[in-house]
């Protein structure tokens, strides 16, 4: 079951859920920020991390999660 990140559209507070990517959609729409009690936070883009493969150098790319 993955991670998702939000940013509450109320406070702006940033959390993470573990949601079930079947039923993500609609669960969604029922998370609560738990800074103010908001509820449909906006998902934000994140990035993961992998362990290296045998023979790789070892060090990922970087996440860029600026905009432009």
């Amino acid at each position: 079951m993955p991670f998702y990140e939000y940013e509450c559209r109320t406070c702006g507070a940033k959390f993470e859920a573990m949601l079930p990517m079947s039923t993500r959609d609609a669960a969604e729409k029922e998370l609560e920020c738990p800074e103010c009690g908001a509820r449909a936070p906006r998902r934000l883009i994140s990035c993961f991390s992998t362990a290296p493969s045998p023979g790789s150098s070892g060090h990922a790319p970087q996440c860029n999660t600026q905009g432009g």
